[in-house]
């Protein structure tokens, strides 16, 4: 994923993480995965904050030039319910260790979805997966997120 932030920091509010369109192949995406650490996760709040996020991560596709917008994760509990298909059960998971909590959200349609290659669709159309950050989450509000990474599955096709 390519970072778009300001100061290239995770953890700065209006972040965005994009996986660009290739301009000689299509890519077919089979899953995209979240993970990171930080001491404490709890449900009812985000992770390790103190509380919820405000306006939370947003996840946008726009693949075959449709777009569709997941629902934002505010709390730790829409990382299971909202993103963690097609069974939330075996796509999210929370490993507890002391002082380093992770979890693992994955987001793993039926079908992999296709990133067509640039120009497809006209100059300024092409395809793309964008994860934008709109919160702050270092510790301002109580509990520094130490990780949050993503990373989009798939294969390339001509």
């Amino acid at each position: 994923m390519r970072q778009q932030c300001d100061g290239g920091n995770f953890t700065t509010a209006k972040c965005v993480y994009l996986v660009p369109v290739d301009t000689d192949e299509d890519i077919f995406i089979s899953q995209i995965r979240c993970f990171g650490g930080c001491n404490g996760i709890k449900f009812s709040q985000h992770l390790c904050k103190n509380q919820d996020l405000a306006v939370g991560v947003n996840f946008t596709i726009r693949s075959d030039n449709e777009t569709t917008t997941l629902p934002n994760i505010k709390a730790t509990e829409d990382w299971k319910n909202f993103f963690s298909f097609p069974f939330p059960g075996t796509a999210f998971r929370i490993d507890v260790q002391a002082g380093n909590d992770q979890f693992v959200a994955t987001f793993s349609p039926q079908l992999s979805f296709v990133i067509r290659k640039s120009g497809t669709f006209g100059a300024g159309n092409d395809d793309f997966i964008k994860i934008t950050i709109n919160d702050d989450l270092t510790g301002a509000q109580g509990g520094n997120l130490a990780e949050l990474r993503c990373i989009a599955e798939g294969f390339r096709e001509e």
